[in-house]
């Protein structure tokens, strides 16, 4: 069945929770609204799966953007190294300096 754009509660997996525990009481073997407890168990299996499927990539989301300020913050510091020994090496003031992306002295405010 394809998705469409037609509301369902966010809290969908609950309400399916309560049916899930209530139709064995009602009877495994009816049929309601024109569905088998089969076929709703599967549905709300596919649901728990999608939802598995989203906490599980949510994350590695977080793993890789902590990753990606970590190599950030790394990279951050040897830019500040070698504009530093450029700085060092050649003066504030020099072509060199302004070549790594050092603003030089004369052309400061």
């Amino acid at each position: 069945m394809m998705a469409d754009k037609r509301y369902s509660p966010a809290d969908t997996a609950e309400h399916a929770s309560v049916i899930e525990q209530a139709w064995p009481e009602i009877g495994a073997d009816v049929t309601l609204g024109g569905v088998i407890r089969d076929e709703f168990l599967a549905q709300q299996a596919k649901l728990q799966v999608a939802t598995g499927d989203i906490i599980s990539l949510q994350v590695r989301l977080t793993d890789a953007r902590n990753q990606y300020k970590l190599e950030r913050h790394e990279l951050w510091e040897l830019v500040k190294r070698v504009r530093g020994g450029t700085k060092a090496q050649y003066g504030d003031d020099s072509s060199e300096y302004e070549m790594v992306g050092g603003a030089r002295l004369g052309e400061r405010k």
